[in-house]
């Protein structure tokens, strides 16, 4: 009988998100042609995605017991690990997995979390933080359908997230050699695309092979980018960002 395997950490276990925005886009007809030439196959039509972001405000004084209603959610046993990952433990659930009985407290964790409305449904995010010093972005990254009734933004304000951000921007999403090449158009700047892959080294051979250099390779916020291109903007126009604002 051979020596138990050593069991993972949860952290160690969990997906990650590894990507980088190409900034130095160009024109985005012309980056599309590249992309198609390179074999690339478009899997999901240009939409709209609305992006509401959280940040942590208010650390828990003390232990909070909290009652959640879990219905409308599309992945029980991925939502659980969400709550572990900000640090919330589930006391009790029922057999039907509709209700939960939820501690918090200041071990609170502190995560990059966010609210995706795309198509009609909502697709809840929590993240590790960005750490700014690297050039490709390379995280924890968690993430479940819900229902547009779940009360998870009650709960978020509960434990001491609150919302800072509300942003618009317009995706087309191709496959690319096993990876994720998305184009992005937003309010405002020159467009941008997105590489997603299974490794760093990945996100450097798609960019050279759709013409880029490591220069043109950063992970980073989209409001750090539209700095790029405004650097004169206010903190709060940069966490508003819609069409119909630009309409105006």
């Amino acid at each position: 009988m051979g020596l138990p395997k050593k069991q993972k950490s949860p952290e160690q276990k969990q997906p990650r998100e590894i990507e980088a925005k190409i900034i130095n886009l160009g024109d985005p007809k012309s980056f599309l042609k590249r992309l198609q030439e390179q074999g690339g196959v478009l899997i999901t039509e240009r939409r709209l995605l609305r992006d509401i972001r959280f940040k942590f405000e208010k650390e828990l004084e003390h232990i909070v017991d909290l009652s959640f209603d879990s219905t409308g959610i599309g992945d029980i046993d991925r939502f659980k690990e969400m709550l572990q990952m900000l640090g919330i433990k589930i006391v009790f659930e029922d057999s039907n997995a509709q209700r939960m009985n939820l501690k918090a407290g200041p071990d609170i964790l502190i995560r990059s979390v966010r609210i995706r409305e795309e198509n009609d449904q909502l697709v809840f995010s929590v993240k590790e933080k960005r750490d700014k010093t690297k050039q490709i972005d390379n995280r924890i990254e968690l993430q479940v359908r819900i229902l547009k009734s779940n009360p998870i933004l009650q709960l978020l304000k509960k434990i001491g997230y609150q919302q800072y951000l509300n942003i618009e921007k317009y995706r087309t999403s191709f496959q690319l050699d096993d990876c994720l090449v998305e184009l992005n158009e937003g309010p405002l700047s020159p467009a941008w695309a997105e590489i997603e892959a299974k490794n760093e080294e990945q996100v450097y051979e798609i960019a050279q092979k759709l013409g880029y250099q490591a220069k043109d390779v950063k992970g980073m916020s989209d409001q750090d980018y539209y700095k790029l291109y405004h650097p004169n903007l206010t903190p709060q126009a940069l966490h508003y960002l819609t069409f119909d604002q630009k309409n105006d």
